[in-house]
Parts: C-alpha cells; structure tokens; sequence
C-alpha cells in the first residue's frame, strides 16, 4: 500500500514538473521585457488602447506566422508574441515577436501585409495608406521583431525604435 501511494505521488510530481509553460522559461532566461509588455507601451504611447484590443497568443500564430501555436518547432523560433488588433474595418495593428529567426518572421509578416493589401484593395481601399506604410523593425540583436499598423507613420516609427532602445 505504501509504495502505491509513493509511486503515484512521484508520478504526479514528475508529470507536474513536465507541465511548465515554455513561455515562463524563455522570459525567466532571458530576463527581456515579455512581448506583451512592449506592445502594450507601443499602444499606450500611441494612444490606440480604445480602438485596439489584445489578441490570443494562439491567434497571433495563426494570423500573423501562419504557424500553430501548439508546435514545438514553430514555438523555438517564437517563443513570445502578442499583438493588438482593431476593429474589422481597421487595420490598425501592433504586434511584436521575440524570435530566433528575425528574417523567417520577417518573411511571415510580409506575406502577411501582402494579404491585408490584397484584401483592402478589394474590399476597405481607405486602408490601404496605413498597410503599405507599416513599420516592421528588427532589434540590433536579431531576437525582436515589432510590426506597426496605423494612420500616423512616423509617431508609429518613433514608439517602435523607443521601444527597441534605438
């Protein structure tokens, strides 16, 4: 009887060491500002916080990365993102990505800026302005990659190089 109990409470705390967040671990290790927190400050800075609201990390994958947030591959190259979106008839945007590879998530979201061009051509052409003059800024170490969605292109540059201590 006792080496049942023992067994199970061992298994229970093998499994519950097993089930840490890997987002808590690189943030832990790096000891960096998580990526919320910077989009956060660029929103607030660009005083977006009525019209824009935060995304799920699971939604930021998807739509930005066109990768799936539950795959370990695609999480070692982003290990931390978060972004704000407007509205559907806005493309106000602000996203930021702590990446491994800056130029694959480079890559992504000019495929991804391609798309929103394509489709406010299409159906929003008043948006078009701010989608092709999106700020998309890297950090000089390669591990940050801040993407800028909005109406005033140069207060947006500002916040992003601040928040990259340019």
């Amino acid at each position: 009887m006792l080496k049942k109990f023992v067994s199970s409470v061992l298994a229970v705390l093998l499994l519950a060491g097993c089930a840490g967040g890997k987002k808590a671990d690189a943030d832990a290790e790096t000891n960096e500002s998580a990526a919320a927190d910077i989009a956060a400050e660029i929103v607030n800075e660009l005083n977006m916080s009525d019209s824009l609201s935060a995304m799920k990390d699971r939604a930021v994958y998807g739509a930005f990365l066109g990768m799936v947030y539950d795959n370990e591959d695609d999480l070692a190259v982003v290990p931390d993102c978060a972004a704000y979106r407007g509205s559907d008839n806005s493309s106000d945007t602000v996203a930021v990505f702590r990446t491994t590879d800056a130029g694959a998530v480079k890559d992504k979201i000019t495929s991804y800026l391609a798309d929103q061009k394509a489709n406010s051509s299409m159906y929003n052409p008043d948006e078009l302005f701010k989608i092709s003059n999106a700020v998309v800024e890297t950090s000089a170490a390669g591990d940050l990659v801040i993407l800028v969605i909005c109406e005033e292109i140069e207060p947006a540059r500002a916040a992003v190089n601040k928040a990259l201590g340019k």
